[in-house]
């Protein structure tokens, strides 16, 4: 069922690629409300001038402005440019990453998370809807500062006020200590 519902995801993906590169349009925008993808993201250390640029916000815990890291679930923004209209799941990719050394210079730290596989990301209603492969984190600092950091990041798309995390389309239990 988890094959045939990646098969039918990318078949879509595919589908709404197709659709865009026909779009005749002199500024195209992404809409994360309608659940699909938007496009791919690129160097956002170097990114060309010419190039339409976006910028995004990635939150992560900081220990410059909050030393003592007393409430985990409080998340500072950092920005990054990508080129116009990245999708959900580089965004995501780009959170898990983690800080690039610039901003960990400036104090913000990694998601505390040990594995991960993603396999889904879409926007559905006001939910942002993120679905994991594998996700081990543990300890409860670690669950709530990812929930955290989660949630701030994908706000910022129109629309989106609430994020669900599963596991295998499974949500009970997932991110708990």
């Amino acid at each position: 069922m988890l094959v045939l519902k990646q098969i039918l995801l990318s078949g879509m993906l595919v589908l709404v690629l197709a659709l865009s590169a026909c779009n005749s349009s002199a500024d195209p925008k992404p809409n994360p409300s309608n659940g699909s993808s938007t496009p791919p993201v690129v160097n956002q250390e170097n990114p060309s001038p010419s190039t339409p640029q976006e910028t995004y916000f990635l939150y992560f815990n900081n220990i410059q402005k909050d030393p003592k890291m007393l409430d985990c679930e409080v998340v500072y923004p950092t920005t990054r440019s990508y080129k116009k209209g990245i999708n959900y799941e580089e965004v995501l990719s780009a959170l898990l990453n983690g800080p690039t050394e610039e901003e960990k210079s400036e104090g913000f730290v990694p998601v505390s998370v040990r594995s991960y596989a993603l396999n889904y990301v879409i926007i559905s209603g006001n939910t942002a809807k993120i679905d994991f492969k594998i996700l081990e984190i543990s300890g409860s600092c670690a669950v709530a500062s990812f929930r955290s950091q989660l949630t701030e990041t994908f706000k910022q798309f129109p629309g989106v006020s609430s994020v669900a995390i599963s596991l295998l389309g499974e949500d009970e239990g997932i991110l708990e200590p």
